[in-house]
């Protein structure tokens, strides 16, 4: 695609010149809002992946100790009362635990309530199979089906294919119990279970998770040290990636913190409306400060103006932090065209707004298409398969140690082929890591313990070495996940110090069966390319970038330009999963070319419409070309 000129006939303000998107560069030096962040679009090149590895994100550190201390307060209990299977806790805990205290109670409960409706399907599968292998294998499967299949075509997500996973897992472990009696109290045991985990959420995060309304507010805080940190040195390549990741995660995830606020009925609504102005304007504010660090007239500013504007920023930054909402700063008399424009922005960061955002479409529990499109049957099916052959495994080889083979085939079960092999990678690598140290302690550290604090103690920093790539980056989070599961899994056994050496190898060997068996399922019963969803990504981007442009007032500009870098994230995370997929489904160079292309003039895109007013005749042209070259993409 050849860059292209402005469009002629089009009028530009005197004195000024017009946008970058009036001349749609492909070079990576134009000073555009957000540029792609690796050029091959690598999933997880190793210089990436070390930073996410120690990237201080706001609230990670509190993050990772809040769900370190609940953890091993869960363990606590199972230990101290005996309680069997008791290494399910701090699992499901650590799986579902929120940074703040209001979706934790909303887990905690909904976990208590939704697995006490899968213990009955339990208890009534039983009562159906009892003594019969391939009745009890049936039932199984069909539920395992369902559970899938509502997991795909649901709001359900994830909670679905965990319960079945515990469905399936009961099931399994109760065909083993020879005694009735036994049966009974396993299912109470695992009630019991289920409360404690509910209790132990709720619990903890009424005591030491906070308030979602101060998290939003740390998160604005962190946007505005940036902008001072990009005003100082423009040119410091790690603030540009730090901002950049801040431009992709958009709005969303704080306008929905401030939802949860909401339903806590301690704020006021001007408190409320105040912290939602100070997120779109501070979106806004990253948004200008990294596309002028990136144009030669900002370097040119006074340095001095540049610092005291940064010292603005970071002076806002410290009342957030204090969770206390700035008022409007006075004027700061700068002469930069572009310290003026953040300098007015500043004056009105959390100045309160009578205007509205316009709502999300109402949906129902199922999602669109759900009962139109084949590939949510596809999916449960292929699921319900390698579910199927893992027991099958499991079983005729009658190896217990080896069941974590059917848990991998629930928790990498993804749509697309690119997810799953992503998800494989993290599962692997952190099984292998966590089952190494579980086998390392057993040998070397386990045997000179003489109390069960020293266990707790090593769990604890186990967890928190964890916690912390779980609380990380969503590229990386399911490593430090898998790691924490495998030493549970090795060192929660029993009552008593492990001593088995054998217990981790096995772990391992039945996540490579499970990884195995999953990875023929879904790459060759009807394969779903993730490649397959660019083209309806791009033209979303389309329809986005259109609405931002008629955008008629700045709040509602900010909120439209902060969804299109949120598809622009989302998109970019679909072409890297599209690369880890087999050849024949990658993209070619000449259309790899092509999203770059469009990705780019998106990004272009996205920051002109914040200083649309000026140049409204530019930016229709831009638009329109966008509007045709997404329109060349294959359906």
């Amino acid at each position: 695609m050849a860059p292209t000129t402005p469009m002629a006939g089009t009028a530009t303000p005197a004195g000024s010149s017009p946008p970058q998107t009036a001349r749609l560069k492909e070079q990576d030096e134009s000073p555009v809002l957000l540029q792609p962040g690796s050029r091959e679009y690598t999933y997880l090149p190793w210089k990436r992946l070390w930073a996410l590895l120690w990237a201080p994100a706001p609230g990670r550190m509190g993050h990772t100790i809040r769900l370190t201390v609940t953890s091993i307060a869960a363990i606590m209990i199972g230990e101290i009362w005996h309680i069997p299977a008791s290494e399910l806790t701090p699992i499901i805990i650590l799986a579902l635990w929120a940074p703040d205290r209001v979706t934790n109670v909303i887990i905690g409960t909904s976990v208590f309530c939704l697995f006490s409706v899968m213990l009955v399907l339990v208890y009534v599968a039983v009562l159906l199979s009892i003594n019969n292998y391939f009745l009890t294998l049936f039932v199984n499967l069909v539920f395992t089906f369902i559970f899938f299949y509502l997991g795909s075509a649901t709001k359900l997500g994830l909670l679905s294919i965990m319960s079945g996973l515990s469905f399936c897992f009961f099931l399994l472990m109760l065909d083993q119990v020879p005694i009735s009696d036994l049966i009974s109290r396993a299912l109470l045991y695992s009630w019991l279970e289920t409360a404690i985990t509910g209790a132990t959420m709720v619990a903890m995060a009424l005591l030491i998770a906070p308030s979602p309304l101060q998290l939003t507010l740390g998160q604005i805080s962190a946007r505005l040290k940036t902008c001072a940190g990009l005003l100082r040195a423009p040119e410091d390549p790690t603030l540009q990636e730090k901002a950049r990741d801040f431009l992709l995660v958009g709005v969303t995830p704080m306008l929905t913190g401030l939802g949860m606020a909401k339903l806590e009925k301690l704020w006021r609504p001007i408190v409320l409306n105040r912290a939602r102005q100070g997120v779109l304007n501070s979106f806004a504010l990253l948004a200008l400060t990294t596309r002028f660090a990136r144009e030669e007239s900002f370097h040119d500013a006074p340095l001095d103006e540049r610092l005291r504007c940064a010292g603005i920023f970071e002076t806002l930054a410290d009342l957030l932090d204090r969770n206390a909402l700035p008022d409007p700063v006075p004027e700061a008399g700068f002469h930069s065209p572009d310290l003026q424009k953040l300098n007015a922005l500043l004056q009105v960061l959390c100045a309160p707004s009578s205007e509205t955002l316009p709502s999300p479409p109402k949906s129902g529990f199922f999602l669109p298409g759900a009962f139109e499109t084949p590939n949510h049957i596809r999916f449960a099916i292929k699921g319900t398969l390698s579910v199927l052959l893992s027991i099958l495994i499991y079983k005729g080889l009658n190896w217990n140690g080896i069941h974590t083979c059917v848990i991998t085939c629930f928790v990498v079960a993804l749509p697309t082929m690119g997810e799953i092999i992503a998800k494989q990678r993290l599962r692997i690598i952190g099984a292998v890591i966590g089952c190494t140290l579980a086998g390392l302690a057993t040998a070397f550290l386990i045997p000179h313990f003489i109390n069960v604090a020293q266990l707790i103690l090593m769990l604890g920093l186990g967890i928190l070495a964890g916690g912390w790539i779980k609380c990380g980056n969503e590229r990386i989070a399911y490593a430090g996940l898998q790691i924490v599961l495998a030493s549970y899994l090795s060192d929660l056994t029993a009552f008593k110090p492990p001593t088995d050496l054998s217990v981790p190898l096995d772990r391992v060997i039945g996540i490579l069966i499970g990884l195995a068996i999953t990875y023929v399922a879904f790459t060759r019963f009807w394969p779903q390319s993730a490649g397959q969803k660019l083209p309806g990504l791009f033209r979303k981007l389309q329809t986005q970038l259109h609405a931002a442009t008629l955008a008629p007032t700045p709040l509602l500009r900010y909120a439209a330009t902060a969804k299109v870098t949120e598809t622009i994230s989302s998109t970019e995370r679909t072409l890297e999963y599209n690369m880890l997929e087999p050849v024949p489904y990658c993209p070619t160079p000449s259309q790899l070319r092509t999203y770059r292309t469009l990705l780019l003039q998106a990004g272009e895109l996205a920051g002109d419409i914040l200083i649309a007013p000026d140049y409204p005749a530019e930016l229709g042209a831009a638009a329109a070309l966008f509007e045709r070259l997404t329109d060349g993409l294959a359906p």
